[in-house]
C-alpha cells in the first residue's frame, strides 16, 4: 500500500487472494441433471442459463437483493468444492 498523506496512510504490505466464480467442469460433472435444470434453465432458481454469474441486485424480481435457496446452497457448494480442490495452492494465502 503506498503512502497517503492527505488521508494518513503509511505504507504497508498487504496480501490478498480472489477467488473467481467460475463452475469448473469437474464440479458440474456432480451435480445432479435434475439440479443443473433447474439452474441453467428458466426453472426455480431463476438464473436463466447464467450460473454462477448472478446479478448483485434484481436476480429475483421483485427483490433487491435476495437469492433463492438453490441459488445460494449450489453457488456455497460449487465455492467449498473450488476451496478443497485448491486448497495446496490456496493454503499459504491463509498462513
Amino acid at each position: 500500500m503506498l503512502r497517503n498523506a492527505f488521508h494518513g496512510v503509511e505504507p504497508y504490505t498487504c496480501n490478498y487472494t480472489v477467488l473467481y466464480n467460475h463452475a469448473p467442469k469437474e464440479w458440474l460433472d456432480k451435480v445432479p441433471l435434475e439440479t443443473l435444470k433447474k439452474v441453467l434453465g428458466e426453472g426455480e432458481a431463476n438464473t436463466k442459463g447464467h450460473f454462477p454469474y448472478y446479478k448483485t441486485t434484481g436476480q429475483n424480481p421483485p427483490t433487491l437483493m435476495e437469492f433463492t435457496p438453490l441459488q445460494t446452497n449450489l453457488l456455497a457448494d460449487m465455492m467449498a468444492w473450488i476451496v478443497d480442490a485448491e486448497w495446496d495452492k490456496l493454503k499459504p494465502c491463509f498462513s
